[in-house]
């Protein structure tokens, strides 16, 4: 591409010193698709050296820290809890984001952890780049896909963890994305994705992150039919103040406000996923 598109990577770090090396290293390879303007990071109290190692970054990079004075949730009793912290720091990078007066054309949501400090095959994201007429928000598969929370296809869209048998519900949507993976296209069709790795045009996605389950972004004809062909029971569906992942509220807002079409490329970009998370589904 002779004219690069312009992209600010955004991500969020606590505690993740040792995988920061490796995350920079596909910052680097991202330069050859990308015009990247900034790395926007919103840095929580870390107790290892996160912060001293991304200040260390800002010498070759143009980094831009979103501290936050605020006291961290204490989730450490409640796994689901943690969702809050990281939506509070993803609002930071969005926010910085709507304040521009020069937005870039794409801005890339990134995480700082294991899932993208092996080396990224970039391959995929020239394909996709190359056929952004067909997208405004994308992911990537991988074999051992982990982010059920976060997931939402048809009619799968309500999360995962609102179920009432959250493990066979979880097995349930392995089974539908592994039948779509089948044929030849290049895309899945999604209401919600993340997986560690997004790629967002920015005119569609003027948006923040919500911890909460909004039932007003749901079709009821979903959980008809998750209950009707699947027997997937959502008892706690019109409940108040229950935790959902960030990314649903993000992903399905911007697709009912703003016409976001939201795809899962079929191609990998990182090796087979070998982290804790979902692990129990490929054992």
């Amino acid at each position: 591409m002779d004219n690069l598109p312009s992209v600010i990577i955004c991500g969020c770090a606590k505690d993740c010193s040792r995988y920061i090396d490796g995350v920079f290293k596909n910052i680097e390879m991202l330069k050859e698709i990308f015009e990247v303007r900034t790395i926007c990071i919103a840095f929580d109290v870390s107790s290892d050296d996160t912060k001293s190692k991304l200040l260390k970054k800002k010498e070759h990079y143009n980094i831009i820290l979103l501290e936050d004075d605020r006291p961290l949730i204490n989730c450490t009793s409640d796994g689901k809890l943690r969702v809050i912290n990281i939506c509070n720091a993803r609002n930071r990078y969005m926010k910085y984001l709507s304040d521009l007066k020069d937005k870039p054309e794409y801005f890339i949501v990134m995480d700082m952890d294991d899932v993208c400090s092996k080396k990224i095959d970039i391959n995929p994201i020239k394909l996709v780049v190359n056929d952004s007429d067909n997208w405004d928000g994308i992911t990537f598969d991988n074999p051992r896909y982990y982010d059920f929370w976060a997931l939402s296809i048809k009619p799968f869209t309500v999360s995962c963890f609102i179920s009432d048998d959250i493990l066979n519900t979880m097995r349930i949507m392995l089974k539908n994305l592994q039948e779509k993976r089948k044929g030849d296209s290049l895309y899945i069709d999604c209401e919600s994705s993340f997986n560690g790795f997004g790629i967002y045009k920015t005119r569609f996605f003027k948006c923040f992150y919500s911890p909460l389950h909004m039932k007003i972004i749901h079709d009821i004809n979903d959980i008809y039919q998750c209950f009707n062909d699947y027997s997937i029971k959502y008892s706690n569906f019109f409940e108040n103040n229950i935790i959902d992942c960030e990314h649903r509220a993000f992903n399905m807002i911007a697709k009912i406000k703003y016409g976001a079409r939201l795809k899962i490329c079929k191609q990998q970009i990182f090796d087979d996923y070998t982290g804790e998370h979902a692990s129990w589904l490929y054992e």
